[in-house]
């Protein structure tokens, strides 16, 4: 893979974020699809979030974010989705007109998971270790 200045940043930030496999998965599709385009694991303290954020926007990527940071990432981005205001968490983000829009899709991600083993998302649930999702 070659990287110049028109390969588009994309990545997931997170604090840890080493064990991520998010990398090696997305730059295997990348690669198939024969994208100009790399996706890295940014190790990212919560004091500089923000700074990573405004970098993606700043150089036209996207990303993902992970565990802490997706309730501070959804304060960051200057735009949001409907879903990922009322949740108060985001976990993916691009950019659009060199402005950060965050979105949430834990939550879908979760309720197609209930869906198939037959539960209808009706009624309260309580789920245990989903982070951002059980928002």
């Amino acid at each position: 893979m070659e990287v110049s200045a028109e390969t588009r940043l994309l990545g997931v930030i997170g604090h840890p974020v080493a064990h991520s496999l998010s990398p090696s998965m997305h730059n295997a599709a990348i690669h198939v699809l024969g994208l100009d385009a790399v996706y890295v694991a940014l190790p990212t303290p919560a004091t500089a979030l923000a700074a990573v954020l405004g970098t993606f926007a700043a150089v036209g990527g996207a990303g993902n974010v992970t565990l802490p940071h997706k309730e501070a990432a959804e304060r960051c981005v200057a735009r949001k989705t409907e879903l990922c205001e009322r949740v108060g968490a985001c976990n993916t983000f691009w950019t659009e007109h060199g402005a950060l829009v965050g979105d949430n899709t834990d939550v879908a991600g979760i309720l197609a998971a209930l869906r198939q083993l037959g539960v209808d998302g009706g009624g309260s649930w309580l789920l245990i270790g989903t982070g951002g999702a059980a928002r």
